[in-house]
């Protein structure tokens, strides 16, 4: 018979917690009540990265209200889920890559048009401010069209930058791609060996 996935995590997520599992039923419960979104994900979120949540309640609890203000119109628990650096990351850096957003798709949240918020809801990558600006450069050169006009596509398809993703057009919130050792499309040295890219 088929186990949950919440079934499967206890036994791991209680000798993490370094507990029984009905404490860790319990502490587990409390987590979902914070962030529902969580109930769905338990099974992938990773059994470190629950007890580190689990155990720190409070703070998600706050960080949770601070990101609200950050993302006034956007599902934060389901943010927070899809994107766990959210919980973790500076709130003011957080809140100056939004500034620098803004800056770069001035229409976003004008005339009841989607702001950067809803913008980086669809697109983690974006908050990013550096690829946001990049992407638009990138895609500005591949269609032959004005960087205003490149941020007005990606303002209204946020996912229009992903396609412009490469070594050199790289977002650090980008889960698919280890950076580490990435200096401007050459792999630099890792400990004492050298890693060569053909």
């Amino acid at each position: 018979m088929f186990q949950s996935d919440e079934r499967l995590v206890l036994p791991f997520l209680a000798d993490a917690l370094e507990t029984d599992e009905a404490a860790a039923k319990e502490a587990l419960n409390r987590l979902c009540d914070v962030l529902p979104a969580m109930r769905a994900k338990i099974g992938s979120i990773g059994v470190p990265k629950l007890a580190q949540l689990c155990s720190d309640l409070p703070n998600v609890s706050k960080r949770l209200i601070q990101l609200e203000r950050l993302f006034p119109t956007c599902d934060v628990s389901e943010m927070v889920i899809t994107s766990p650096h959210l919980l973790v990351d500076d709130v003011d850096a957080i809140k100056l890559e939004l500034i620098k957003l803004q800056e770069l798709f001035p229409e976003a949240g004008a005339e009841g048009k989607p702001g950067v918020d809803r913008m980086v809801q669809a697109v983690t990558q974006l908050l990013d401010a550096e690829f946001a600006s990049n992407a638009i450069d990138a895609l500005a050169l591949s269609f032959s069209i004005t960087k205003i006009e490149a941020a007005k596509k990606i303002h209204a398809n946020p996912k229009v930058a992903l396609t412009v993703e490469s070594a050199s057009v790289r977002s650090r919130y980008s889960t698919s791609f280890d950076q580490t050792n990435v200096r401007e499309n050459k792999v630099v040295l890792v400990g004492e060996r050298r890693v060569i890219v053909l």
